[in-house]
């Protein structure tokens, strides 16, 4: 049992110390634990669109900020209120209706008439691993746009709506799309640009609602972590 416990956390140690960047796609419906989105955690980062400064918005441990346009971290057209979430009904918690106030507006690139994509950058630390989440609401269109991170095509095509529920239009406001993106930073800024040009949507627009950006736990955290898991069982056997 000892050597096997030992051989699983060799696996572990080296899972850990060799992650690569993966990007998966899926929704959420609601901002609590279990509905679809990762809030708990330590965040490096969690942005939101909106008319004007609302102040900061909490959900989960993720405390959301308003960022203007071209101020160095979203570069878009214009922000731009857009659907009506309806996260967590029919008895929203205060997570749900937090969501509702991040998702309600969007940050928009009208890039598919022959403007510029829409780009984030954001401010990270080399070497150390994050998780990326953006979130959408799409409430109007067959929309659908190429996501690139650091010059690399991660999602081809990606339409939002369709994702959320949709057939082409306006998708249901009861959920959300949320792509998730984890990452080792290979310098100080983290490039992401959202590309609609050559896609084959009708609306080639590229939007989105907020994101977070979180500090995944370095791997010693973990390593020791394990190594302790496994030195408590080791007493208890003894001991038993």
């Amino acid at each position: 049992m000892k050597q096997i416990l030992l051989s699983s956390i060799a696996v572990l140690l080296y899972s850990a110390a060799t992650v690569s960047a993966q990007t998966t796609v899926g929704t959420f419906t609601g901002g609590d634990p279990g509905e679809g989105l990762d809030l708990q955690g330590t965040f490096a980062t969690a942005l939101y669109a909106s008319g004007a400064d609302d102040g900061s918005i909490q959900v989960g441990d993720a405390t959301f900020t308003f960022t203007d346009l071209n101020t160095g971290i979203v570069t878009s057209s214009a922000r731009t209120p857009f659907g009506a979430p309806t996260y967590g009904n029919p008895t929203p918690s205060t997570d749900d209706l937090n969501l509702r106030l991040v998702n309600d507006y969007v940050y928009f690139a009208g890039n598919g008439n022959g403007g510029e994509p829409l780009t984030i950058d954001l401010a990270v630390t080399a070497g150390q691993q994050y998780k990326l989440q953006l979130l959408y609401n799409e409430a109007c269109c067959n929309r659908g746009f190429d996501v690139i991170f650091e010059g690399v095509l991660a999602v081809d095509d990606f339409n939002p709506g369709i994702v959320q529920g949709g057939t082409g239009g306006g998708a249901p406001q009861d959920v959300g799309t949320v792509l998730t993106h984890t990452f080792t930073a290979t310098d100080g800024v983290f490039n992401v640009t959202l590309d609609g040009f050559n896609t084959p949507f009708p609306d080639k627009n590229s939007i989105f609602d907020s994101l977070t950006l979180e500090t995944v736990p370095e791997p010693g955290s973990a390593i020791l972590a394990l190594t302790s898991a496994a030195g408590l069982l080791t007493l208890r056997r003894r001991r038993a």
